[in-house]
């Protein structure tokens, strides 16, 4: 364990069940000073989707706080966050991206050809790549199950989409390599392949 002493206001401090702790945007702060960028981010990214706190607050609160340490570290990390992240996994994914260079849409909208709007994790719309990142949990029932094999016909048909790529968590967690190998191969081939 490894304890930080910073100093604290009281509107830095906050009752849940009559335990005082920091507030969530506080505790946001110090992760995003604290945590390595990736973590971080991700842990950015959570509280923002949770609606727990928003960007703009953290934002203000790193910029109008007393100076601390690593300031400069945390605005770097919050620069990467995406409110409209999905997951953990999500995050992982386009911090990957981010990586190699690749810098797609978050929850891009597309129509599919019944006329529905859908989002996708990622989209590259240029060259009509959807990304999508499949966690398990989200199909813990069959009939989201059934909703979601639904929704990928439906994705598929759309004429926004000209390739579909779906990848597991672990995918992005534990072969992020293939991963990114493999979104550059199709990007390349639909590159060559477009008709325009």
């Amino acid at each position: 364990m490894r304890v930080h002493r910073l100093p604290l206001t009281e509107e830095e401090i906050t009752d849940v069940d009559g335990i005082r702790v920091t507030t969530v945007v506080r505790t946001t702060c110090d992760l995003l000073r604290t945590l390595p960028c990736r973590a971080a981010v991700i842990a950015a990214d959570s509280v923002f989707a949770r609606g727990m706190a928003d960007l703009r607050q953290v934002s203000e609160a790193l910029a109008t706080g007393p100076r601390r340490a690593r300031t400069g570290t945390a605005r770097q990390a919050l620069a990467l966050a995406d409110p409209s992240s999905g997951s953990p996994a999500e995050s992982s994914a386009r911090l990957e991206m981010h990586d190699a260079g690749l810098h797609p849409e978050s929850q891009a909208e597309v129509v599919t050809a019944q006329g529905r709007r859908r989002r996708v994790d990622f989209l590259f719309r240029e060259q009509g790549l959807a990304v999508e990142i499949e966690g398990f949990a989200w199909h813990g029932s069959r009939a989201a199950h059934q909703e979601d094999t639904i929704r990928f016909n439906e994705l598929t048909s759309s004429p926004q989409i000209r390739q579909l790529l779906r990848f597991t968590r672990d995918d992005v967690l534990y072969r992020p390599r293939l991963f990114i190998r493999t979104v550059q191969g199709s990007l390349s081939h639909l590159d060559r392949s477009w008709p325009g």
